[in-house]
């Protein structure tokens, strides 16, 4: 379909069906949970953590069953073979030398306080199949530019910490390969993707200017990096192909929906969609965008703003739902998560201290 009727499509639809008309349909809970910051779900027992000022809540659909007292923690990731969920418990009164120590978390209970992975932990990642759990560290958010750099990465095995793996400067971004097992880690100031097989550095690739973020796709183990000028496309240890920057935005976030291969580009209030190599479409939003999440079940893009979730199917904005405010600092106190058992969707937000619970849409 050429270009100008592709816009004429979506601005037909947006005038029969406002995206005002489904926001009322969107929200279905709100929960008081004071600096409500981050949330993972566990497919294991289907449960959701969300970190809070007291520890960490276990949600189940819309309701809150239990708090696990672990103040300052906050749940990164699962563990999807064996239901751990790891905890990263911060210092705050640190700052800007904020500590990280790691715990395990087996349903509502901490079983183990895992040990030290290093000041500002990050970005993490998981391979269930061998066990290791990987933690990126950022220098400090207020100081970026004063050396010296972190130029490893954390890994834990099962239940122990284990080596430090040595990649570029400023680890930034990570992901996961599932079929291969190779974790990607983006080095923002070192130009190239470290690749990691278990606990080893096998090889880099060369992207580009400021690789950040990073997106798989794991029905075709396409791997996705922003740059400066663009996203690097990996497949294996190459660099295949490289999508363009549009309107000279840099893209600061990224998700991939798997079913439809595309790739959405976040810049600061634009969102590029790519499918293979060719630009589809481009989303205006009204805010600035704080991150990109990928619902794996019904294949819709959520786009977190301010106090607004952009709900988003192929390249078209089917809803704006208003949730919490969030900050637009460097500590990301806001995200998105999903439980895609139940079609439910989880915004934290920090500033107005609450749990937004939103309905599928469809």
């Amino acid at each position: 379909m050429p270009n100008f009727l592709m816009k004429f499509l979506v601005f037909f639809l947006a005038v029969l069906f406002p995206s005002s008309s489904l926001a009322s349909q969107g929200v279905i809970a709100d929960i008081d949970l004071a600096d409500a910051d981050n949330a993972v779900y566990n497919p294991v027992n289907k449960l959701m953590y969300i970190g809070y000022h007291d520890g960490i809540a276990v949600i189940e659909g819309t309701e809150m069953i239990y708090s696990i007292p672990l103040e300052g923690g906050q749940p990164v990731a699962v563990n999807t073979k064996n239901g751990y969920v790891y905890a990263i418990k911060y210092n705050a009164a640190a700052y800007p030398q904020a500590m990280g120590f790691l715990y395990l978390i087996q349903g509502t209970e901490v079983i183990k306080r895992v040990g030290y992975v290093g000041k500002f932990p990050s970005s993490f990642a998981v391979n269930s199949e061998t066990g290791y759990f990987y933690v990126v560290r950022a220098p400090c958010p207020a100081c970026l530019w004063v050396p010296p750099y972190t130029r490893y990465i954390q890994t834990v095995k099962d239940d122990e910490l284990s080596v430090k793996v040595p990649v570029g400067q400023i680890p930034w971004g990570i992901g996961l390969e599932p079929t291969t097992g190779l974790i990607y880690v983006a080095n923002y100031l070192d130009n190239f993707v470290s690749v990691i097989q278990e606990a080893s550095n096998i090889g880099t690739i060369i992207v580009g200017s400021d690789p950040m973020k990073v997106a798989v796709n794991p029905n075709n183990g396409k791997v996705y990096v922003t740059l400066f000028d663009g996203i690097a496309v990996i497949e294996g240890k190459e660099l295949v192909a490289t999508l363009p920057r549009i309107n000279d935005g840099t893209y600061y976030q990224i998700a991939v929906e798997p079913n439809s291969g595309y790739v959405y580009g976040g810049t600061t209030n634009t969102i590029n969609v790519f499918d293979g190599l060719d630009l589809i479409g481009n989303i205006g939003l009204p805010e600035w965008l704080h991150e990109l999440t990928a619902d794996p079940k019904n294949g819709l893009i959520y786009a977190l703003m301010f106090d607004k979730l952009a709900v988003i199917q192929d390249i078209t904005v089917i809803a704006e739902i208003p949730v919490g405010r969030n900050t637009d600092d460097t500590a990301s106190k806001y995200t998105v998560a999903v439980d895609p058992e139940r079609g439910l969707v989880y915004v934290t937000s920090y500033l107005d201290n609450k749990l937004t619970i939103i309905g599928e849409i469809e």
